[in-house]
Parts: structure tokens; sequence; C-alpha cells
């Protein structure tokens, strides 16, 4: 997926909020402006070849791992909000260095990305202790890798993750007036987030499902 594919899908995607946002006035709350900060937790699933080992495709390269969110959000009108996010997420290496150990290797892997991103939030339904919101926007990556095999320890260097897209949802379970139980399920889109020497790209797909408290301001 090109990043001219990505824009057009995003374009598509507030459209579908913003039609699917007029059949829900009638069941919000009334309005005010508010801030809230959220802070989540949990895994996010891999989806794609970009989790296959280069040399040896049945092998995954990276898996499963946590995710560590935090978010500053704004509602300024009733049925959208912007919030600014950033967080962790966890490549776990753990079949890779096992399939090295099983061929007499001993192979030390450590990978992880760092996010800062801006997303719209459309309120799909606001009433009483609950909330429905929508989530999409952009990330922008940065990422942190080496593997250690003997005496050498080397950077992986095709592991670059740039910029993606992001659409998700979060429920909110108001506990009190000012604090609610968060729920998200977000899809990210990497491209490029594996870019080979050889020229082979390929784009990461990741799923995060987190738990975690939102304060209301």
């Amino acid at each position: 997926m090109t990043m001219t594919k990505m824009l057009r899908l995003s374009v598509f995607c507030v459209l579908v909020a913003v039609v699917s946002l007029t059949g829900v006035r009638a069941q919000t709350d009334d309005f005010r402006k508010t801030t809230s900060l959220g802070l989540d937790a949990g895994l996010f699933l891999p989806l794609g070849q970009w989790t296959e080992h280069r040399i040896n495709p049945a092998v995954s390269q990276f898996q499963k791992g946590p995710v560590i969110g935090f978010d500053i959000e704004r509602r300024f009108w009733k049925f959208m909000g912007l919030a600014v996010n950033m967080g962790y997420v966890g490549l776990n290496t753990g079949d890779w260095e096992d399939y090295a150990s099983s061929q007499g290797d001993f192979v030390e892997a450590s990978a992880y990305m760092l996010y800062l991103g801006f997303h719209f939030r459309p309120y799909l339904l606001s009433r009483d202790r609950d909330y429905l919101k929508a989530e999409i926007g952009f990330n922008f990556f940065g990422s942190q890798s080496q593997e250690t095999f003997g005496p050498y320890t080397y950077d992986y260097d095709f592991l670059k993750p740039h910029a993606g897209f992001v659409l998700g949802l979060e429920y909110d379970r108001f506990l009190s007036e000012n604090v609610a139980i968060a729920m998200r399920a977000v899809a990210m889109f990497i491209a490029p987030g594996i870019n080979y020497a050889t020229g082979k790209d390929h784009i990461m797909n990741i799923f995060p499902l987190t738990v975690g408290i939102r304060f209301h301001a």
C-alpha cells in the first residue's frame, strides 16, 4: 500500500465517520469541552509477511509483543476530539532465537518501536457512563534493534518504520465523573516498515489490543 493509497483510505474513513455521526445525535449527552489523559497497555497481534525471517520464511523474525500507550485528548466539538498519542511497541524475537539455538548457534536479538501520533476521534456514542469513539490518524515511528551473533553485534538496518495510518475504536466506561476504564482495538499500517537491501519491502500490519484508564479534567 503506497502512501497515496493510505491518504485516500484515510479520507474515505473520515467521510464514513462523519456520516455515522449524523445518525447518533439523539444518543449524545450535553456537550462540554473536556481534556483527558489516557494510559493503556496490552498486546499487539502481527499479520502479514513482514514477520517472516528473510533467510527462512517458516521462522518468525518478529512475533506479538507488548504495547504501552499514553495520549492527551481535547474534545473541541460535540462529535469530535483531537489527540496526541505516544507509545512503545515491543517486537518479540523469540522464535528466531529458538530456531538459531536449534541449529547450534547462539543468537540474542531485541527490537522495539516508539511512535508519536496525531489522531481525530469522532464520537459515535456519548451518553451517561458510556463513550464510543473511532480513531483515525497517522503515527510517526522510530525504531531500535540489534542482534548479537558470537562476538558480533549489528543493527537491523531493514527495520525502517517511518509513518503509518491508524484506524481504531475506543470504548470508555465511566467509574466516576472523571475516571473511566478504556478498551481499545487499533490497526496500524506502517509503510515502508521492512525494507531489505534487495529492494523487497513489506508493510507492517499490527493490531494492538489494550486496556487502560482515562482521566477527564
